[in-house]
């Protein structure tokens, strides 16, 4: 997990990104908490299949946005509304104190998702798996508590 946060002359947000082990599918996922005030952001997503050689086709199905390249398939959702454009989607959303927002881009090579992942979910897996796996360690140097 990867926590940073960005401060503005208008609030504060945190941004984590994660990717869940042990998921039955490869998904990574972004939150952003507005910790202060009001923060305007924007969302860039340039997907790219084959180690970056092919440039897949992008649609929107069942409200759900979805970047193709042959068998492969990348699943973006979240609750902020992203436009299509050439080879990207993009997007502006505001994040006030308190407020929650997140995005999943779920991998599949076959049989499509059903269902949007929970980030949340996704997030508490993460944190409980890091967490034991870090308590097995026996390290008692300068930075043990870091």
């Amino acid at each position: 997990m990867l926590e940073t946060e960005w401060t503005t002359g208008s609030g504060a947000v945190r941004v984590t990104d994660l990717m869940a082990p042990g998921s039955s599918e490869p998904m990574v996922v972004r939150i952003v908490d507005g910790l202060v005030g009001t923060v305007a952001m924007h969302t860039h997503l340039e997907p790219r299949m084959d180690y970056g050689k092919e440039v897949p086709t992008l649609r929107t199905t069942r409200g759900r946005l979805v970047a193709t390249a042959g068998s492969e398939e990348l699943w973006l959702d979240g609750a902020v509304a992203l436009m299509t454009e050439v080879g990207c989607w993009t997007g502006a959303f505001t994040v006030t104190a308190g407020q929650r927002v997140s995005f999943t881009l779920t991998y599949t090579a076959g049989e499509p998702r059903r269902t949007a992942p929970d980030a949340d979910a996704a997030l508490a897996a993460t944190d409980a798996f890091w967490t034991e796996w870090v308590s097995r360690s026996t390290y008692t140097g300068p930075w043990a508590s870091e």
